[in-house]
């Protein structure tokens, strides 16, 4: 078994519009197949947003610069910071715009110029449909010098990728309004899986620093996903990180020639992304409360964008007969609902669920929100989100442990550590890292079973199960069960 047993992250995320959040979340918790998607849709008037300048490629449509029309009172937290602009020699979006669109042409046409998609379009388009051609075959029929040749014609991307991670922050100036869409997602997702072939590369040629520059690349491009980010991309930012603890961190780790040094670059890497400052959940309500905001905006100075009307036909007779006073009620109920949400302080995963599910309330007290944005009922009565988070935090501490065991093993000579906590001090680690699945937040579990040094987490019902069975992500009884990958 590897690192992480959940495969199913390589499933597909297809482009969808930021209120897709239910269907992202199933799969971020739970990853499963999608849809296509239909095709974006007209690009509503700046009714809702203060005046852009003319928009330049690279960019995502629709996106917003500044602070709303509507940013004047009543706000739960300061909007106008959110806005905040970097300067664009420090902001790495613009360059991952240019290198996504050289990786997935058709999901990052919108992105860049209709010229420049004209001139460069049909060839990037061809290359990626023999890309995709090769992911599908079955690896035993695939020439390990053909993935070689294929890999070889995205140098020059991975090369804009690696030059916008000089840059030392990344903000994804997206749309605000209920129909924008996040392109940059699935395409980050199909870098991964570039990178994934990539490390299998590296690591036949016994290049394992390559792969785990390859590694590092993967999870700094997760957490640029996160700042600013729709409450999607940050459910795209932990199916990054399953896949990365997946498949890229097991090949390595078995790995022939790996030394301490490997393991002690590796956890530095993982480390630092876990302690990245930036809480995926908080920063998400926060995209989501100027969403909302800009509906109800839209909604009052009666917004007549085409995708707009077609969007809230349903509800046409209720928000006709909406006054004044009932728009202005809707704002507090959502400030109320928001409130907790985007001030929250914590990062511990356990209060932040209890604190999703305890604004449920104020959701209901609302007539036309959650009425238009069913999901967003949903994404607190089923905490997906939440749920993602847990996962994730789980997931990287686990990965972080396994890392740790290996390079104990690898002093000496294949011993197993008399339990997780010295292994983790042996790291430098201040505790062993806290299984989210734990009713009191108590650290991860460990077994020897048969000799094998197994990491476990008491998974989904709380119950410690002594690592007999995993709980198949939720499928059985069991726990969550994380083994490192046999060595050859």
């Amino acid at each position: 078994m590897g690192l992480i047993s959940d495969r199913r992250a390589w499933r597909v995320i297809r482009r969808l519009p930021i209120l897709a959040l239910p269907v992202i979340a199933v799969f971020a918790t739970h990853p499963v197949a999608f849809a296509q998607e239909k095709k974006p849709p007209t690009v509503r008037p700046e009714s809702a947003a203060a005046p852009e300048p003319k928009r330049t490629f690279p960019s995502l449509p629709g996106a917003v610069r500044s602070p709303p029309q509507w940013v004047k009172k009543d706000l739960p937290f300061d909007i106008v910071q959110f806005f905040e602009s970097i300067p664009e020699s420090e902001n790495a979006a613009p360059l991952y715009l240019e290198a996504l669109y050289e990786i997935s042409p058709s999901e990052m046409k919108d992105c860049v110029s209709p010229e420049h998609h004209a001139a460069r379009g049909p060839f990037l388009e061809a290359r990626y449909a023999g890309t995709i051609k090769l992911m599908s075959t079955k690896p035993d029929q695939v020439d390990r010098a053909e993935i070689a040749d294929n890999l070889l014609e995205y140098r020059d991307a991975f090369a804009k990728l690696a030059q916008a991670q000089q840059r030392p922050k990344c903000v994804f100036e997206t749309g605000i309004s209920i129909d924008s869409l996040v392109p940059h997602a699935r395409a980050c997702r199909q870098v991964v899986r570039l990178l994934e072939w990539q490390v299998k590369a590296h690591l036949a040629d016994g290049q394992i620093e390559a792969a785990i520059d390859d590694i590092a690349i993967a999870l700094r491009l997760s957490r640029d996903l996160r700042p600013r980010g729709p409450l999607i991309s940050q459910l795209v930012s932990f199916a990054l990180d399953a896949v990365i603890s997946s498949s890229l961190l097991p090949m390595v780790l078995a790995a022939k020639g790996l030394s301490v040094a490997h393991c002690d670059r590796l956890l530095e890497l993982v480390t630092l992304h876990v302690e990245d400052m930036t809480n995926p959940l908080v920063e998400g309500c926060r995209h989501a409360y100027v969403m909302f905001r800009d509906l109800l905006h839209r909604l009052e100075t009666k917004d007549e964008s085409e995708s707009f009307l077609q969007a809230i036909q349903p509800y046409k007779k209720v928000v006709a007969a909406m006054t004044s006073s009932d728009f202005a009620a809707e704002v507090v109920g959502l400030n109320r609902w928001a409130g907790p949400l985007v001030n929250a302080q914590t990062s511990n995963v356990r209060e932040l669920r209890r604190l999703i599910v305890a604004q449920n309330e104020a959701l209901r007290e609302m007539k036309i929100v959650p009425a238009i944005v069913p999901s967003l009922l949903e994404m607190t009565e089923l905490p997906n989100n939440a749920e993602a988070y847990r996962r994730n935090r789980t997931r990287l501490g686990a990965t972080r442990c396994l890392i740790a065991l290996r390079r104990w093993q690898l002093k000496s000579m294949g011993a197993n550590p008399p339990d997780l906590q010295v292994l983790c001090k042996e790291v430098g680690m201040n505790q062993v890292p806290v299984d989210e699945y734990s009713e009191k937040g108590e650290p991860l579990r460990f077994r020897l079973i048969a000799g094998e040094f197994i990491v476990y987490s008491v998974a989904g019902d709380g119950k410690d199960d002594w690592a007999l069975a995993d709980w198949e992500f939720g499928k059985q009884p069991g726990d969550w069960i994380f083994r490192l990958p046999a060595r050859p």
